[in-house]
């Protein structure tokens, strides 16, 4: 059986970052989770052979609102946000590097629940390989599938932001949570 071509966007599902504050001044920022409001990803599925399949995705950075923020002294203000989204750009380049990209090199079902998807991940001009870890779950038509991958700033040559003389850092490690419906023809 031949693979079918299939576009995914942010109607699909939702790829969401969490990331986490560390040092001395930690208590004074916040853990966040940010969704990438506009990304796109075409995939050619081989639901007969999953190892068949590809998946070839781009994620605008500019994209990213904000959804939650928890801790912190003080609710998180407009301020705020427009500070974050700043030192966001700065740290990722976002001028020179406006979307991350991932490329699929293979696809690897474990029984009918699971795949690996092996890839490369490209952020801020950085090309890493990494593994995606997807659970299926079947509903109504379509197949769910959702995993999370960590990514560390450090491994694509970025500095994590840190601000108050260092005492507020942004933890290296980064989570990715992806949830996507990709349609079962």
């Amino acid at each position: 059986m031949a693979t079918t071509p299939v576009t995914l966007g942010p109607q699909d599902g939702s790829i969401k970052v969490r990331t986490y504050r560390e040092g001395m001044a930690a208590r004074a920022g916040h853990d966040l989770v940010m969704e990438a409001t506009t990304w796109n990803a075409a995939a050619h599925v081989d639901h007969a052979n999953p190892a068949m399949s590809t998946v070839q995705a781009t994620v605008d950075l500019g994209s990213l609102e904000i959804r939650e923020a928890s801790g912190g002294v003080k609710p998180l203000s407009d301020g705020d946000r427009k500070d974050i989204f700043k030192n966001l750009a700065k740290t990722l380049a976002t001028d020179k590097h406006p979307q991350a990209l991932f490329q699929s090199k293979s696809v690897l079902p474990e029984g009918d629940t699971k795949l690996h998807v092996n890839g490369d991940l490209t952020i801020a001009g950085s090309t890493k390989p990494v593994t995606l870890e997807l659970e299926i779950k079947p509903e109504n038509g379509v197949d769910r599938l959702v995993g999370s991958i960590t990514v560390h700033h450090t491994h694509f040559g970025v500095k994590p932001f840190s601000g108050l003389l260092g005492a507020l850092k942004i933890r290296d490690a980064v989570e990715i949570d992806l949830d996507m419906r990709v349609p079962r023809n």
